[in-house]
């Protein structure tokens, strides 16, 4: 008989919270902790803007005031408000000192006073610098200057640490830009730009072609031929010189260039009135290479898989469900902890699993995308994420059962003629910030707590069945990402011995990886896409779109893992059998010389007494 799914599962284990709870307010319950996941702040616009929009570029990025470098996207000032109000949001909810009218007793779980390391909190950056430096805001929001411990500088400042990911080996927070699944990342990419070609070389009046002629003329780029428009070269035979990236790749990066100057109150209405094109065009562009990046990253279910990585399973599983009570010892690679409570100055894991209060991430908005897709929140499906926007996860307990409630938030948004005051007069912006309630923050009910009454909190069974709902359709990130084969044999057999598997213990490069992935773990064989993804995830795959594997691919996958496993046992066998035989050999060997020496010995005895 066939199991049931995830989700049929926690439904029907569910189920009786409807009928029990009805319209109970949780007034028994208590926050157990909070996981917030964040998106970096408004920024600078990236390096490639002086190639594909130089009509523009130059004056934008002077108006930023920021040195330009070939590795550009800082954090601009406006970004670095934005995630400061994110902290004091979090400061004004979650800390026992604040009587701000956000949040109640009930929520305020922190600790007041100066930031103090002992664990209650945890924050941890993807590694680019704008996200480090947006986590850097945060912190300052959540613990201000001014209320540091004393004793050190007058200024009272509070130094937090902030853990981050390591280069080219992000397994948790970028696997497909800064980690093993790049070269698939990259093939994916590469099979979209083909799509996107097609269609804008037949398709000769589309919509599509008729905007990108318009913006390109705001530009001076042709965003058709990838190459500067004509009276744009700089020099005689530029006109020949292409781009070689894909339009949606330059799209975004000019559509963001306006968008980030616009948020930071930088006017923008100059370039398209100098083209002769209305202002309204920034808005269509802007929509339009959204839907180019989002068919791009998003636009197979099993892209959502690299997206979110090892998340889950390093993050969210092991930081929101609770220990048993007998366990003695545990391990937390984030926030990296390792508890052995038989130590008297050790907590333990359930200690320390109410202990701990808050923890914070901070990454690109690709990662909240798709997590909001996978749980089915329209908030960051469906809508664009405003720069510095956070999704919060309150865990709850009530008598025993866990909920999560999820909270939406947003940075507020000050008038633009009060940004473009306070850039022209050079006059810090984030007093625009500091001041009235810190952002928007509403709940938001995933559709993927089917168990649980809609307005109320999801179970916890239900965040994780989502997930595994999706990894036992299209695969594991390993899968979906087609490690190298090699690999997958020494992941399978160090698990085996209870040995921690980690990818990154023996991860070759990704060039290498690239060059040895001669085994294909995942067939692209289609197979039609139905069941959950139809319904959960807002319609995005309604159109007939592919998985990557089959049942049958699946097999083979696991019969190649359970072969590999027992080829390497044997030759280990084999090996062990050899040194051990070598061994009887050597040692047989001594005894015979020693035995040898003695009778030689005996000999020169007898005969010198003769």
């Amino acid at each position: 008989m066939k199991a049931a799914s995830p989700f049929v599962q926690v439904i029907a284990k569910s189920w009786w919270i409807g009928v029990l709870v009805g319209e109970h307010a949780w007034a028994s319950s208590r926050l157990v902790k909070v996981i917030a996941l964040a998106r970096h702040g408004n920024r600078t616009p990236n390096a490639q803007v002086v190639e594909v929009c130089p009509k523009a570029s130059e004056g934008i990025l002077k108006e930023f005031r920021t040195e330009y470098a070939k590795q550009s996207a800082a954090l601009s000032r406006v970004g670095m408000s934005e995630c400061g109000q994110a902290g004091r949001f979090l400061r004004e909810r979650y800390m026992q000192d604040e009587t701000s009218s956000e949040g109640s007793s009930e929520t305020k779980i922190l600790p007041g006073g100066p930031f103090i390391d002992t664990e209650r909190s945890f924050f941890f950056s993807e590694r680019m610098d704008r996200n480090v430096v947006s986590l850097i805001s945060l912190t300052q929001g959540l613990y201000p200057l001014g209320t540091g411990v004393d004793g050190f500088s007058a200024a009272n400042p509070n130094y937090v640490p902030i853990l981050t990911a390591e280069p080219f080996r992000d397994t948790t927070m970028n696997l497909p830009r800064d980690g093993p699944c790049k070269p698939r990342y990259s093939r994916d990419k590469k099979a979209y730009a083909k799509k996107l070609g097609r269609k804008l070389e037949t398709e000769a009046d589309s919509p599509e072609r008729d905007m990108l002629t318009k913006f390109g003329a705001v530009c001076g780029f042709d965003f058709l031929k990838m190459r500067p428009s004509e009276g744009e070269q700089k020099e005689a035979g530029d006109e020949d010189k292409a781009v070689h990236k894909p339009t949606a790749w330059a799209l975004k990066a000019a559509a963001d260039m306006f968008n980030f100057a616009n948020n930071e109150g930088i006017n923008i209405t100059d370039y398209f009135e100098a083209a002769n094109q209305p202002v309204s065009l920034f808005e269509q562009v802007k929509s339009l290479s959204t839907d180019f990046t989002r068919e791009e990253r998003f636009g197979k279910p099993q892209q959502l898989v690299y997206w979110l990585g090892d998340f889950f399973a390093r993050v969210l599983r092991p930081n929101l469900s609770a220990p048993e009570k007998s366990k003695r010892r545990e391990t937390f690679s984030l926030p990296g902890v390792s508890l052995k409570s038989k130590f008297p100055w050790s907590l333990t894991p359930e200690e320390f699993f109410d202990h701990q209060k808050l923890l914070v991430f901070m990454n690109h908005r690709e990662f909240l995308v798709a997590l909001c897709t996978v749980l089915g929140i329209d908030w960051g499906a469906k809508k664009a994420l405003a720069p510095g926007a956070m999704l919060v996860l309150e865990l709850h307990e009530d008598e025993g059962d866990y909920f999560v409630k999820f909270l939406a938030w947003s940075p507020s948004k000050p008038a633009f003629a009060d940004k473009a005051e306070y850039h022209k007069e050079k006059r810090p912006v984030s007093e625009l910030f500091a001041s009235g309630p810190a952002g928007d923050a509403h709940e938001v009910f995933p559709t993927a707590c089917r168990g649980s009454i809609p307005g109320h909190w999801c179970r916890l069974e239900e965040v994780f069945a989502a997930y595994d709902e999706l990894v036992n359709s299209v695969g594991t990130w390993q899968e979906v990402c087609h490690l190298d084969h090699r690999e997958q044999r020494s992941s399978s057999f160090f698990g085996l011995f209870g040995t921690p598997s980690s990818t990154l213990a023996s991860l070759p490069s990704v060039d290498e990886q690239e060059r040895f992935n001669t085994l294909n773990l995942i067939a692209e064989d289609p197979s039609p896409l139905g069941g959950i993804y139809s319904g959960s995830y807002h319609g995005m795959y309604d159109n007939g779109d592919q998985l990557l594997k089959t049942s049958k691919d699946h097999t083979t996958y696991n019969n190649f893992a359970v072969t590999g496993n027992w080829v390497v046992l044997l030759l280990l066998a084999a090996v062990g059998a050899a040194s051990i035989f070598s061994r009887l050999v050597d040692s047989a060997c001594r005894v015979m010389t020693t035995l040898q020496a003695r009778r030689d010995a005996l000999a020169h005895y007898s005969l010198m007494n003769n």
